[in-house]
């Protein structure tokens, strides 16, 4: 999608809500937490699914001091998430585009 319209200014879209969902028991893995972000375009409403993602970090860099002593670190980001196709989400509400969304995430991961 070229981010220029067709006047040669630069195009966006407007978020207008952010939701942290309850983490889902997907019928495989560990539970999953994901933020939907809906965004209000040409009359209607389509969103961004993010997931939130723990990692460990350790450093990799050669180190006089024992690497025990410097430890791990536990991190928590927020990665986009492209696994999901919510490409057909296009509501004329926020709550719809919500909902739909909802949807969308149950019958992937729940009935996968």
């Amino acid at each position: 999608m070229s981010m220029l319209n067709g006047t040669g200014m630069l195009g966006y879209r407007r978020l207008v809500g952010t939701f942290e969902l309850e983490p889902i028991q997907p019928c495989f893995g560990d539970s999953l937490r994901f933020r939907v972000e809906v965004f209000g375009q040409n009359g209607g409403y389509t969103v961004r699914l993010a997931r939130w993602e723990s990692i460990r970090a350790q450093p990799s860099f050669p180190s006089n001091a024992d690497v025990a002593a410097i430890g791990t670190s536990d991190f928590e980001v927020l990665v986009s998430d492209d696994s999901i196709d919510l490409s057909g989400v296009d509501e004329p509400s926020i709550e719809e585009a919500l909902s739909k969304t909802i949807e969308v995430l149950r019958a992937q991961l729940l009935h996968a």
